[in-house]
């Protein structure tokens, strides 16, 4: 079912050449000074944790980025069916290593968002030997469903119900975020534009 309204592609379109600037600077990965793609007040929202979240990020980021079996998937993504395994498995994967360092494991939203953050990270950061993951990552990487985001689908859909004030955590159950990205998905393709760009859109709306 199609729930993008008309508009939303003229409004995509609006945003595509400051888009394609902004995704088309590469930036070198230096491992001892990236932040993996995610700001220190990000984590303002993840509480209650033994050690940093922002250290443990980090500490999974660069064992992730170092798997060889991981970045050669991602390089050869080239449907989106593809990288929802992908997406799949960078979820087990944080689980896993989140729980082990601190005890307790996130919630459904601060670990998308995590993944999400990642992956657009990937989007601009060059790997060697790994070319394709830049647009992999441009192409399919879903949309950190933040408070941004989620205004910008209310935006741009018809009937998808949001609180007054959305946030990251509303989104609680895996339905419901397969559901919108989903939807997003579908606009972008009609719009014929990276996914990633509705990111973009989502931060300019409210900027």
């Amino acid at each position: 079912m199609k729930l993008y309204k008309k508009s939303a592609i003229s409004k995509l379109h609006s945003i595509t050449g400051k888009a394609k600037k902004y995704f088309k600077n590469k930036k070198s990965l230096d491992f001892e000074t990236t932040n993996w793609g995610i700001e220190g007040n990000t984590f303002r929202a993840y509480v209650n944790f033994k050690e940093r979240p922002s250290l443990i990020y980090r500490e999974w980021a660069k064992k992730t980025v170092t798997e060889t079996n991981f970045l050669k998937t991602l390089n050869t993504t080239q449907k989106y069916n593809d990288f929802r395994k992908v997406h799949k498995y960078l979820q087990k994967s944080l689980d896993q290593f989140w729980t082990h360092k601190q005890g307790k494991s996130l919630t459904l939203a601060q670990r998308n968002k995590i993944i999400d953050l990642f992956i657009k990270f990937l989007s601009t950061a060059e790997i060697e030997g790994f070319k394709s993951i830049n647009n992999a990552a441009l192409q399919f990487g879903h949309a950190p469903l933040d408070k941004f985001a989620l205004l910008a689908v209310r935006d741009c859909f018809y009937g998808i119900v949001l609180s007054v004030n959305p946030s990251m955590g509303d989104v609680t159950e895996t339905e419901t975020y397969e559901f919108i990205q989903d939807q997003i998905k579908e606009l972008m393709g009609a719009a014929r534009l990276p996914n990633l760009f509705f990111d973009y859109y989502a931060w300019n709306l409210q900027h």
